[in-house]
């Protein structure tokens, strides 16, 4: 009886964690379903269940590990973007997504720092290091909506590569951050580690991608060509953080490449079926990072009265944040943006019709509209004056 007790017990373990790992995957499913059969952005609708059932007695604490987000699901969340991106496009609209993933990131990173270290006492640094984890718009977010509200191909790649390099920007601000906390940087040292995050990782992705095509072209055996495919992003990443380069940056260069490259490199059947099975992988992984957001709503909150600092006090700092991530943002002068077929030097009008949305940007031809950071179903128009934000300088 004792044995059989303890063996009961032993297995109690993984059967629970298979059956909850099952249950979570069922709610991502149905849950981005009915979001997809009514119209409802599932982004939005997935994390307000999950705060809702982080509540339930059932329920544990989450808690997410950092390395469960960089290594198991960011890799493949950016190979799935980048792969089915067109290197062409992405070239042709090379200026805007550098001035959103670039400039917009560190602009963030250092109005939103100093917001922080002016409202609560703590080093610059360590304000900084918040602004960076605050500053880039979230990938999965403006890929998993670009593609339900059909904005015209320009913007969708503009938004969609911008949203692929912000997150290389953002952690090589956050790491130098953590690295200014310690004490251990400096001038020289930041530029030394800015300049190996991104040769590093354009010579990593560059390499990574000679050397799986090169493989791929080999195989003959099509499981074996899409178990290739994916390890790839894993692959690309693993060896750029091992050199200390950025390994976001060499996943996008490698899913460009061999994107660009996959109809001269790869047979039609493989082809479709590494379309299908990456976006399954996308469709399952960019659902459940979003019910996992709203799953540690309670964790947080719990962990919320260790803290010395009072509530009230947080509450304030973070709605001040909040507004921050709204109105921070910078555009182009006059309401004008940079076309990437045009001199910096030369800006244009946006659009040729006086009417703007707020919060929102429009395509001149159809009006489709852009959402800024936010998950709401519909803009809010004006007409007369053009409003000013930040998604004006892309809207045409």
């Amino acid at each position: 009886m004792i044995a059989g007790g303890k063996r009961r017990r032993w297995h109690a373990w993984p059967v629970e964690t298979a059956t909850g790992l099952i249950a979570f995957l069922a709610a991502v499913a149905a849950i981005g379903g009915l979001a997809r059969r009514y119209g409802v952005p599932a982004p939005l609708l997935l994390v307000i269940l999950g705060i809702a059932a982080s509540y339930l007695p059932v329920i544990g604490p989450v808690r997410i590990t950092p390395d469960l987000i960089l290594i198991g699901l960011l890799p493949p969340l950016l190979y799935a973007a980048a792969v089915k991106t067109s290197l062409i496009d992405f070239r042709a609209n090379l200026r805007p997504i550098a001035l959103f993933s670039v400039g917009l990131v560190l602009f963030n990173t250092v109005a939103i720092g100093l917001l922080v270290w002016a409202l609560l006492p703590i080093p610059m640094a360590a304000g900084f290091a918040l602004g960076a984890v605050v500053a880039p718009p979230d990938a999965v977010a403006a890929t998993a909506i670009a593609r339900r509200v059909g904005m015209p191909r320009r913007v969708v790649t503009i938004l969609e590569g911008e949203s692929l390099v912000n997150d290389a920007t953002a952690l090589v601000l956050l790491r130098t951050a953590i690295a200014a906390l310690a004490g251990t940087v400096s001038v020289g040292g930041v530029i030394g580690r800015i300049g190996l995050s991104v040769l590093g990782g354009l010579a990593v992705g560059v390499l990574v991608a000679m050397g799986i095509g090169f493989v791929r072209k080999k195989v003959a055996d099509l499981l074996t060509d899409i178990t290739i495919s994916f390890l790839t992003p894993f692959v690309s990443y693993l060896i750029a953080e091992e050199i200390g380069a950025s390994g976001v940056l060499s996943v996008v260069v490698t899913g460009l490449l061999l994107g660009h490259k996959a109809p001269v490199m790869l047979k039609a059947q493989s082809r479709v079926l590494e379309q299908a099975n990456w976006a399954t992988v996308q469709y399952v992984l960019e659902n459940s990072v979003f019910l996992l957001i709203g799953l540690q709503a309670k964790t947080i909150v719990d962990d919320l009265g260790e803290s010395t600092i009072g509530l009230g006090q947080i509450l304030f700092v973070a709605l001040a944040i909040l507004a921050a991530v709204f109105v921070l943002p910078p555009e182009t002068p006059s309401g004008r943006c940079w076309s990437s077929s045009r001199s910096w030097s030369r800006p244009e009008p946006c659009c040729s019709r006086d009417r703007r949305c707020h919060g929102w940007s429009a395509d001149c031809d159809s009006q489709a509209p852009i959402p800024r950071r936010t998950l709401l179903p519909k803009p809010r128009c004006f007409s007369g004056r053009p409003e000013r934000g930040w998604l004006n300088s892309i809207g045409c």
